[in-house]
């Protein structure tokens, strides 16, 4: 299992990559919400409002 500091230093093209290669793996999961963390920030930073939803999202 990787480790949260080797997908922090992933860079956007490489974390979607992975992400989509290891879609259905716990790894993937927590890619996948490195992935949006950034993309939040990078709203945020661009002036852009993000509400967390008040439910969760599931695998299905």
């Amino acid at each position: 299992m990787m480790s949260e500091s080797n997908f922090e230093q992933m860079s956007r093209d490489e974390l979607a990559h992975y992400i989509v290669s290891h879609r259905d793996t716990p790894d993937g999961v927590e890619a996948r919400r490195i992935y949006i963390r950034r993309m939040a920030e990078k709203a945020q930073k661009q002036g852009i409002e993000l509400h967390n939803p008040t439910t969760q999202l599931t695998n299905e």
